[in-house]
């Protein structure tokens, strides 16, 4: 018997059509700081990131394997081009940075990142988007005047 694919369906000789197996879903490389980092820590490939996902992204954040997070690390893994701050000379990483940074010392230890979990799961509901990211790391709304 032969097996034959057409067109993303299997045709099986004398036993009708099945699925084809699944293709992974999302190939196309993250273009903003918070796509990159939900592609890097997203273990599941769902699109969000579990709060267990989060905790044990730390090691893929601390290059270094040092157990400390350092600001160029961080700017690393998001791969921000330089310039790429807004009006308030603030990046991405350097808003990020401020959350995660909790007693402003520099470092980050493990405790420090897991702890910020929470200020950056906006709806409570256990898991980062990328939306939810790029809100915590957007510039603040501009006041008027």
């Amino acid at each position: 018997m032969r097996d034959w694919m057409l067109t993303g369906m299997a045709a099986v000789a004398g036993m009708g059509w099945a699925a084809a197996p699944a293709v992974a879903a999302d190939t196309k490389p993250a273009t903003t700081p918070a796509g990159r980092l939900v592609k890097l820590l997203d273990a599941d490939g769902d699109g969000k990131i579990a709060e267990k996902e989060f905790k044990d992204g730390f090691a893929k954040v601390d290059s270094s394997g040092d157990g400390v997070l350092t600001q160029d690390e961080l700017v690393k893994v998001l791969k921000e081009k330089p310039k790429t701050g807004n009006a308030t000379g603030k990046t991405p990483s350097a808003r990020l940075w401020e959350l995660l940074d909790a007693n402003a010392d520099g470092a980050v230890k493990k405790d420090e990142y897991e702890m910020a979990f929470t200020k950056l799961d906006k709806d409570g509901d256990g898991s980062l988007t990328e939306e939810e990211l790029k809100s915590a790391i957007a510039p603040a709304p501009k006041k008027k005047k």
